[in-house]
């Protein structure tokens, strides 16, 4: 099959809910779609399966969307689905999104003679569970013709990898901007803490419990919102009682709609040991929350200490706790860092400034910047 340039672009991802991936997604495909760009979604699983949750989401925002109804680790009806997918929509490029899509995608699309372009949203050698799908997915990203990293950490890392630098390309992600659904930044009471995401290891959302009941006996007001799910939830609930804080720690479960949140917000904490490029950070930035983060990923990029947020080394109870400590006793301190997090959220990180990023490089892959150069002059 020859590649249609002006076929669409196909979106293929494998969701198990409303995470960073398909966070990111939500703000790019419709942006991708605003420009004159094609973009469709294509889930893995079903749609009674935890796909359908992005696929809803993305279908109300306008874009098409379709499900090849995986099922368990290798599905051919799946496969054969996709592949006559690109048979029917002639796609421009298939975009992949996680190690799955990567894999499979990335090998009916060489089957097909349709480019690939891959985006890596996070640091794969730091999962080691994930290690025997990391070494396959490696074999096939190398051979893609275009691999995106949404921060120079994971750049560096695919270029250990074997992925040619000239092929990688760092495109940060960006979130739609949310204001002005908030009209005013970080005057809410500050003593009311927020920190999202899933329940699972290297989130460190014990280690922020801890936190908070060490400095309730100076933060008589403090309490800690969770908003998100996980297995280690049933623990963490058990932790919080076990401290004698259930009273000021509220598990919210898993939040779609994260607006309230941040705007109920005095201050966001990201305890994290490991990310990629939280979509999070990027929300607590537009929203004009407070921020206290480790500097792990590409935090220390996004935000710089002491101007954007206050970054703390991870795993480091006694810095996390000092940082929070410090943000709450200094107003004068958190409107400074709204401010310039907000400024930072304008100049780079904003689903526009994505959009085009990706815009350029599918005309890149597709060769139309090289046409339409020639033609103008």
């Amino acid at each position: 099959m020859r590649p249609n340039e002006a076929g669409p672009i196909l979106h293929l991802v494998e969701s198990g809910g409303l995470y960073g991936i398909e966070r990111m997604l939500l703000s790019l495909l419709p942006a991708l779609r605003a420009r004159g760009r094609e973009a469709e979604l294509i889930c893995f699983g079903g749609p009674d399966s935890p796909s359908a949750e992005v696929g809803e989401a993305a279908r109300a925002r306008g874009v098409p969307v379709s499900y090849l109804g995986f099922r368990g680790k290798l599905s051919v009806p799946g496969l054969t689905r996709f592949a006559s997918r690109i048979d029917a929509r002639r796609p421009a490029i298939v975009h992949l999104h996680g190690y799955k899509a990567v894999i499979f995608g990335g090998l009916i699309g060489a089957l097909k003679r349709v480019p690939a372009l891959a985006t890596c949203h996070a640091e794969a050698l730091r999962h080691p569970d994930l290690a025997t799908y990391v070494r396959i997915e490696t074999q096939v990203i190398r051979r893609v013709p275009r691999v995106v990293a949404v921060s120079e950490p994971i750049a560096r890392e695919l270029r250990t990898r074997g992925v040619r630098a000239n092929r990688i390309r760092v495109i940060p992600n960006g979130i739609e901007d949310p204001l002005p659904l908030r009209s005013t930044l970080g005057t809410h009471d500050a003593s009311r803490l927020l920190v999202v995401g899933r329940l699972v290891d290297g989130k460190n959302v014990g280690t922020l419990i801890d936190v908070v009941a060490r400095l309730r006996a100076t933060h008589p007001t403090i309490e800690l919102v969770v908003a998100g799910e996980g297995p280690l939830r049933p623990a963490l609930e058990a932790q919080a009682r076990g401290l004698g804080v259930a009273d000021i720690v509220q598990f919210v479960g898993f939040v779609p709609a994260l607006a309230s949140m941040y705007e109920g917000a005095g201050l966001f904490v990201l305890p994290s040991s490991t990310e990629g490029m939280p979509i999070s950070l990027l929300e607590a930035m537009a929203f004009g929350v407070p921020i206290v983060s480790t500097c792990v990923g590409s935090i220390p990029s996004v935000v710089r200490d002491g101007v954007e947020a206050l970054l703390v080394p991870p795993d480091d109870p006694d810095a996390l706790q000092g940082a929070v400590d410090r943000a709450l006793r200094d107003a004068a301190l958190r409107q400074s860092l709204v401010a310039r997090a907000r400024a930072r959220f304008e100049a780079g990180y904003t689903a526009d400034t994505m959009a085009d990023a990706y815009v350029a490089l599918y005309d890149e892959m597709t060769g139309r910047a090289t046409r339409e150069l020639r033609a103008s002059a």
